[in-house]
């Protein structure tokens, strides 16, 4: 056995030091100060490291690998940095309520059970109930969006308004209420309350940040402990943070923005016919346990969109992609990889692969979007959004935001 245990940079991913090393401008560069420490970590994970901050944006391109104003934002939140962004687009998109609890899932685990729930549905059942057209009538987010990870937000919010109902009734026990509907969903009550702690630690990160509005007294009194009122201030239907909380199309792009580069596209052999989903190494398929494993089978439901984004992959009989979410091209335009325009074709490829249908001008607009976006980061940078306007940095009356929300809003219903 060994002596000692071994040192944490050889155990697990470098992307949080080396965003931290990045914002402190210690020593000449992330490679050069991990070499001097004690046990230096293998250069093979740092270049990983590195390799991934380019990949979701907090770095640029340039040999030094200087941070953008997103990898600014991103040092101040100590979470995964791809949670992170998510979070942070949230904020400013107005969808805060549900990415925090898909942001908590994607952290912590789902909080469906795989067995029956005592005298309910079983977990797989009580998902495929959510995501059912028919329960947007039962005003579920997930309702017809194909989406697992929207799944997650549904489940939580049912269990948290339960909760939340009980409480305002006479003579009514809220934890029994709760408890009662996780047991009819196959939900974990134990899984619930942890994430619901997670969601308010995230919450007052984004706080401390300046993305959304401090916490008042009031606030505090409102949400209490995670265990005793998971219906917290974050939840707030009035605040400008959760202006768009119910639209999907806004959440699967904050969804895009976090998971991208974890794509895959629907596309059909030339000879065959066959549709198969294939991400940038090669072919995939949906995971048996996602409400999407069909999406593509012949005589099955079709996918509203030919692109998935998903949490991770996993290599069994074959190689799966686990927890997906299908979303619209202009999420994949607004926070996709490198955009090459074939002008000659009217379409767009990104970061050299994922191809899409878009005119010209479409891919202008959205490049402009882009800039737009990394220049509002940038002014929060330097303190000119957010603080100085009293704290409410959700974007709710933002007319850039705005007008983004209701584009991708537009787009996914054309």
């Amino acid at each position: 056995m060994r002596s000692h245990q071994v040192p944490e940079m050889h155990r697990v991913p470098l992307t949080e030091i080396v965003l931290q090393i990045k914002k402190l401008g210690v020593g000449e560069g992330a490679e050069s100060f991990l070499a001097g420490s004690l046990e230096p970590p293998n250069p093979a994970a740092v270049a990983a490291a590195l390799a991934t901050l380019r990949e979701v944006g907090a770095i640029d391109d340039s040999d030094a690998g200087n941070l953008t104003p997103l990898g600014h934002h991103l040092a101040t939140l100590p979470v995964d940095c791809r949670v992170a962004k998510m979070l942070v687009y949230a904020a400013m998109l107005s969808c805060l309520s549900p990415a925090l609890t898909i942001a908590a899932c994607l952290s912590y685990k789902s909080p469906f059970m795989s067995g029956q729930g005592r005298g309910g549905e079983s977990g797989a059942a009580a998902r495929k109930s959510l995501a059912a057209p028919a329960a947007k009538d039962k005003g579920s987010v997930a309702a017809g969006e194909q989406s697992d990870h929207l799944v997650y937000a549904a489940a939580y919010d049912g269990w948290a308004r339960a909760w939340h109902d009980a409480s305002t009734k006479p003579g009514v026990n809220a934890r029994t209420a709760s408890a009662r509907y996780a047991s009819t969903n196959g939900l974990s009550v134990e899984t619930l309350r942890q994430i619901a702690e997670m969601r308010g630690q995230y919450a007052a990160l984004l706080c401390d940040a300046g993305f959304i509005a401090p916490v008042t007294d009031s606030n505090r009194r409102r949400s209490g402990r995670a265990d005793s009122n998971p219906w917290g201030w974050a939840d707030d239907t009035n605040a400008a943070y959760n202006a768009d909380a119910r639209c999907a199309p806004v959440l699967k792009a904050v969804l895009t923005a976090g998971l991208y580069a974890n794509v895959a596209a629907l596309s059909a052999d030339a000879d065959s016919g066959r549709k198969t989903w294939r991400d940038s190494k090669g072919e995939v398929g949906v995971h048996p346990s996602s409400l999407n494993a069909k999406l593509g089978v012949p005589g099955e439901r079709p996918p509203t969109f030919p692109f998935l984004v998903f949490h991770e992959k996993v290599k069994t009989s074959r190689v799966f992609v686990r927890d997906s979410t299908t979303v619209a091209p202009a999420a994949l335009l607004l926070f996709g990889g490198v955009m090459d325009v074939r002008h000659e074709t009217g379409r767009v490829c990104l970061d050299g692969w994922l191809w899409l249908r878009a005119s010209a001008q479409t891919a202008v607009l959205y490049k402009k979007l882009r800039k737009a976006l990394d220049d509002e980061l940038d002014a929060r940078i330097a303190g000119t959004r957010g603080r100085k306007n009293g704290g409410e940095t959700g974007g709710g009356n933002d007319t850039l935001l705005k007008t983004i929300r209701s584009l991708l809003t537009e787009a996914a219903s054309s």
